[in-house]
């Protein structure tokens, strides 16, 4: 009898911390239906972590992140930035944000962009637009004269006074939460060498994750 009693306990603890090891370790986490379900997907060594304001999913083992080519780089170079980052997906957090809330900061958005649109006219520096130096993101406008400097100085300052008030939108929705991603290492890049190269198809795995699972804020 005194066996038996044994072995149902030793069964019970077992099982027992089965079930414990399933268990989320952030309840805010459990709370969450897509957050837990996005954990629950992770590759395997990869964890989750949420905080009062932040949201971190990372790589438990670190890697080796080189700028250039994996193809063109010398195993001196590589040896030398050996396990030198952690990949992963860092997002700011913020309550999940109501409709009305997301509508009326878009239509804030965008008369603010608007403006910032019609400023160079407002300034008098169309003229001045320099193409070879303009990006896609960053108009680049350069003057010749005193007049002209000046001018392109006051309408940076305004830009940049402008802008400031522009509100930055959510990335991702979970159930509770708004994501802002603020950054992000280990995704398949052309300019950087991943090392081991599973890392990066393992850090693109839980990009499309986040895609698949939350909901896309700009669908409101």
């Amino acid at each position: 009898m005194k066996l038996i009693n044994i072995f149902t306990l030793v069964c019970l603890l077992m099982g027992f911390g089965t079930f414990a090891q399933n268990q989320p370790v952030n309840p805010a986490i459990a709370n969450d239906s897509i957050l837990n379900q996005i954990e629950k997907h992770l590759p395997e060594g990869w964890t989750m972590e949420l905080t009062k304001n932040d949201l971190l999913v990372y790589r438990l083992k670190k890697i080796t992140v080189v700028p250039g080519d994996c193809d063109t780089l010398s195993a001196d170079t590589i040896e030398k930035y050996k396990n030198n980052e952690t990949a992963a997906f860092y997002f700011k957090i913020d309550e999940r944000w109501s409709e009305e809330r997301m509508f009326w900061t878009r239509e804030v958005n965008d008369s603010l962009k608007l403006r910032l649109d019609l400023l160079p006219q407002e300034y008098g520096i169309m003229h001045l637009y320099d193409a070879s130096k303009s990006t896609r993101s960053r108009s680049v406008y350069t003057g010749n004269t005193q007049e002209e400097k000046d001018k392109i100085k006051a309408y940076y300052k305004k830009r940049a006074e402008i802008a400031s008030h522009v509100t930055r939108l959510p990335n991702f929705y979970t159930s509770n939460y708004s994501l802002f991603l603020n950054s992000q290492v280990g995704k398949f890049s052309p300019r950087m060498c991943i090392i081991p190269r599973e890392a990066s198809m393992e850090a693109n795995t839980v990009y499309i994750l986040f895609l698949e699972y939350c909901e896309n804020p700009l669908r409101q």
